[in-house]
């Protein structure tokens, strides 16, 4: 459990979250409340943008759906004062049976539309300053694994300069990264499998909470614009951080108790436990 000692009352609170004590919602003190987005944005990273990379990754925003993690990651990028590049994946359908003729038909365009799980985006908007997430492990003994953060340092046509920290070291160490294949394959019947040429990346500024698994930081937002859905998700939102003072939430369209809390949907398994 990510907390320190002197957080007892709040680890006491992600005990009973995860143990599902406190029933199916979860009551968000007015402290821990923002009213917007930007609210939000400027707690998080209060700092600005070109801190420190030991400082800047440990800041982060968690939200349950895709949906609302890429309109926040794209609302950010916009606000970096520096230039964006585009980078646009190469798409093609693959197959091993050689009588699936209909992938021969299949629209490329239909394909550039396509994310799956675990897949980079065909479009990828970056900027230097941008946080970014390995999908892939490139070189795990230097700890480049997939779900490592790290901050983007230069850009150019076929290669992405970043910096990351390595360990427990705060001294940042940079990398390229390069395009590489990533393959899909859909194993249900007339289903298309494709191949994307991509760079192996996600902006990450705001993750969901099933990818920020393994992720500590010291500054926390969560949107729950969308609800948690699943098993845990919580839990695993509130336990990324040590303490509940760098912790604040945006739940809009929620309406507020009378002392100024609201209540967050807690979705705990029955029978299912955390230690």
């Amino acid at each position: 459990m990510r907390v320190i000692p002197a957080e007892i009352q709040f680890k006491d609170w992600l005990y009973s979250i995860g143990t599902g004590q406190v029933g199916d919602s979860v009551m968000i003190p007015l402290a821990m409340r923002v009213n917007s987005r930007q609210e939000l944005y400027t707690f998080v990273f209060n700092t600005g943008f070109d801190a420190p990379v030991n400082e800047l990754l440990k800041r982060l925003i968690l939200s349950p759906t895709n949906r609302i993690v890429d309109l926040i990651n794209d609302e950010i990028i916009d606000i970096i004062d520096s230039p964006e590049h585009v980078y646009l994946s190469r798409d093609n359908p693959t197959s091993e049976n050689p009588f699936a003729y209909n992938l021969a038909d299949y629209d490329v365009a239909q394909l550039n539309r396509l994310t799956p799980i675990g897949m980079p985006a065909h479009n990828i908007k970056l900027k230097v300053g941008a946080i970014i997430v390995l999908l892939q492990n490139l070189n795990t003994q230097k700890g480049l694994c997939n779900g490592t953060r790290m901050i983007v340092r230069r850009l150019h046509q076929d290669l992405i300069e970043a910096e990351t920290v390595s360990g427990s070291s705060d001294r940042g160490i940079r990398i390229g990264i390069c395009r590489v294949r990533n393959n899909y394959k859909d194993l249900r019947p007339d289903q298309v499998s494709f191949e994307r040429f991509q760079f192996p990346v996600r902006v990450a500024f705001c993750m969901t909470i099933t990818k920020a698994q393994g992720q500590t930081c010291e500054r926390l937002g969560i949107d729950i614009s969308d609800e948690p859905f699943a098993h845990g998700q919580t839990y695993t939102a509130f336990s990324r951080c040590r303490s509940g003072e760098n912790i604040r939430v945006f739940a809009p369209g929620k309406k507020p108790d009378n002392n100024g809390n609201i209540s967050m949907r807690n979705v705990v398994a029955r029978g299912i436990r955390f230690d």
